[in-house]
């Protein structure tokens, strides 16, 4: 089954996006930094197709997080998606997508539905 993790330090955001995932038929792998998304990586077996994450974290914040899965050749080509409240700022070309929150779950189900038809249509 696939994965897609989700990086989030607000509970209740990280836990409605992982009920998301998972009612689209995914498997939902969660983290509240990105460090610990770093660690969770590391422990999975095959890499997830999809990385969610929020801008704003202690510890390791989302564009760190990019940073780093862009320079790790098991993860540069995972894509990503990068959630704020705030300005965009860097975002646009660190990230396949951006959602401001709050956002439409319809939106940003259609965005995981999209890499889930990639994944299986790979020639698409």
């Amino acid at each position: 089954m696939h994965s897609v993790l989700v990086v989030d330090d607000e509970d209740v955001l990280r836990a409605l996006i992982a009920s998301i995932v998972a009612d689209l038929g995914l498997r939902p792998l969660e983290a509240t930094n990105g460090r610990e998304a770093l660690a969770i990586l590391e422990a999975e077996r095959e890499p997830p197709i999809l990385v969610i994450t929020d801008v704003m974290m202690p510890q390791m914040n989302g564009v760190a997080l990019v940073h780093q899965l862009r320079q790790h050749p098991r993860y540069r080509e995972i894509p990503v998606v990068l959630m704020s409240a705030a300005e965009r700022r860097r975002a646009d070309s660190l990230a396949e997508h951006f959602l401001f929150k709050p956002f439409e779950i319809a939106e940003l189900e259609a965005i995981i539905a999209r890499y889930v038809r990639a994944r299986r249509n790979p020639t698409r």
